[in-house]
């Protein structure tokens, strides 16, 4: 039986040890000098597309303002006890805490909140490399990080002031540390499990999934495996992952205690409860879901550019893959040829369900633990993240995991490919299977005007400058101005004029005092809101200073319209409209 993942390719090996759960696996070898290098090369050029025109960057999503603003928690005599309630319905404090920290350092401003995503999406990726590493061996590091740097999804929302590319870094980390306890139970490593689940908790309301994970990875591996049944190690399993919920619900307590006095965690629950589905709604958030994905992804030069990236993290590993030092022509045609196979990848749900079939036929359920947990949490993550509302970013926890799967699968792959496969055969396979992805990739969203520019890579601070357009529009002697506007429109104007929220559009055009300007955010209405809009600013009471353009990014835009992806051609405008009193006399 086989008992460590970095065994699983063709050549020379020593005896395999047992893959009992109380058996302490041998010290996995180092990572090799050339793949350290290669995640490292890809974590210096994820940075770098992730860090593109940063000072083009800016807030344009909803809860980006909300996160903004609740760091400010910094400014507060009370500390992260001061952080805005308001905040409790949409994260946990572990994002606005950084950005605090980023503001003490930085000042108080929209590019200091961003480059916490930047920094912690960078992070992520060398993660994502260590944890395919741990799984599968050499090779699969640098695969796995490949993909994690080039990944659309991943750099559209690490460039954004949203909790998400910083819930990956440290849910992926609570997936190795479960890793870890698995492979040998103990007090040490359930502490480490437990504080790593506990601060993914922190960062986002789904982080107790990783402990979830964990145990249903037990539960799976002593029900296939009898040498793990005896009742002293089911007592080590369970006692110290026990041990490790403990700790876990002790780093998350804090905020658990801030909620129940501002508003109660059962209302919390109901509010999210509100966003799930059922069973019938489940294939239709799975469709929006991939057809998201691989709209994030879009641009065929992109995806080609990630599979040629890609096939460089397996070469650079090629010597501990059961190659040669050196690579002929024909092998190096054999490895491009992998770039089809890699192009399934860039989807959540493609790339690791094609990750898990290569899986499933190489061992089927002789796998190490570190395999399982993977293959267990990536059927968890595929199961349940259609039930909510199909909101684009749910989808990284299953997208991290699937980098780490294509790692494997595609270490495994070429090492076969080269030791065992002709020439010919292998690449008329991959090459056809190159083709058939092409020719499917405009099935998936709308393709028009693909470039080696990704979208993602475009400016986002249409809004900051929209509101700076507004501030010198608006009289210094004018008492308010009444908005209608998503939050980063309040952080943006905070400050400098006195604002008050309109909780409707309607209740924001029907009154004047004559003195109050008004904001309507088109974006707060919804698809087609810009028409609405303009008809809402005919009121009576009031005459249209100017309408000014601002941009939707796309991850944005999916947020408020999941149907995007099927949309030709994509609306990504959202203006303001800004109002003033009409005055004495003026016919409309």
């Amino acid at each position: 039986m086989e008992g460590r993942a970095d065994r699983i390719y063709p050549g020379p090996r020593r005896p395999l040890e047992s893959s009992a759960m109380s058996t302490d696996p041998s010290p996995m070898p180092p990572i090799p000098r050339r793949e350290t290098l290669a995640i490292a090369a890809f974590t210096v050029f994820g940075g770098l597309l992730r860090v593109w025109s940063i000072g083009h960057l800016g807030l344009v999503h909803f809860d980006e303002g909300i996160y903004a603003m609740a760091g400010t928690w910094i400014l507060s005599p009370r500390g992260l006890a001061g952080i805005d309630p308001t905040l409790i319905s949409y994260a946990p404090p572990g994002f606005p805490s950084l950005v605090g920290l980023a503001y003490g350092l930085f000042g108080i401003g929209d590019i200091a909140a961003i480059l916490v995503s930047i920094a912690m999406g960078t992070l992520t990726i060398p993660v994502v490399g260590w944890l395919a590493r741990r799984t599968f061996g050499p090779g699969a590091g640098a695969v796995a990080a490949a993909m994690a740097a080039m990944s659309g999804p991943h750099i559209g929302f690490s460039r954004m002031a949203l909790t998400d590319a910083s819930f990956l870094f440290f849910w992926l980390v609570a997936i190795g540390m479960g890793q870890r306890f698995l492979e040998r139970p103990g007090a040490l490593r359930a502490v480490l499990l437990g504080i790593a689940v506990g601060l993914a908790q922190l960062f986002k309301y789904n982080g107790w999934l990783a402990g979830v994970i964990v145990a249903l990875s037990a539960s799976a591996w002593i029900a296939t495996h009898p040498e793990a049944r005896n009742p002293r190690e089911q007592a080590r399993i369970w006692g110290w992952g026990a041990l490790a919920a403990v700790v876990a619900a002790v780093v998350y307590l804090p905020w658990f205690r801030f909620v129940e006095t501002h508003g109660g965690y059962s209302a919390l629950l109901a509010h999210h409860r509100s966003y799930m589905g059922g069973p019938s709604t489940w294939i239709g958030h799975l469709r929006i879901q991939i057809r998201e994905d691989a709209l994030l992804m879009r641009g065929r030069q992109w995806m080609g550019l990630v599979g040629v990236g890609t096939m460089i993290g397996v070469l650079a590993s090629f010597r501990w893959m059961g190659g040669s030092r050196r690579l002929s022509a024909s092998r190096f045609l054999e490895a491009l040829g992998l770039a089809g196979f890699l192009l399934f990848a860039i989807e959540a749900f493609v790339g690791g369900a094609a990750a898990l079939v290569v899986l499933a036929i190489r061992f089927g359920w002789n796998v190490s633990r570190g395999v399982a947990l993977v293959a267990v949490g990536w059927g968890l993550m595929a199961l349940l993240t259609p039930f909510y509302h199909p909101y684009a970013r749910l989808t990284l926890p299953l997208l991290g995991l699937t980098w780490v799967l294509v790692g494997g699968a595609a270490a495994i792959l070429f090492a076969y490919a080269v030791e065992r496969v002709g020439v010919g055969r292998l690449t008329f396979f991959f090459g056809g299977q190159t083709i058939l992805v092409l020719a499917l990739l405009p099935e998936f969203g709308n393709w028009q005007g693909a470039s080696w520019t990704h979208p993602l890579l475009e400016s986002s601070d249409s809004l900051r400058l929209a509101c700076r357009s507004v501030a010198a529009e608006l009289p210094r002697d004018v008492p308010t101005l009444r908005i209608h506007a998503r939050p980063p429109v309040t952080f943006y104007l905070s400050g400098v004029v006195p604002v008050a929220l309109q909780a409707t559009p309607e209740g924001l055009v029907s009154r004047s005092d004559r003195r109050s300007w008004v904001l309507l955010d088109s974006a707060m209405l919804g698809p087609g809101g810009a028409e609405r809009a303009r008809q809402l600013a005919r009121s009576p009471s009031f005459e249209l200073v100017r309408e000014i353009p601002t941009r939707m990014n796309l991850p944005t835009l999916l947020d408020v319209d999941p149907s995007t992806p099927i949309q030709s051609p994509i609306d990504v405008s959202a203006p303001l409209f800004l109002l003033r009193p009409k005055r004495p006399g003026v016919a409309r």
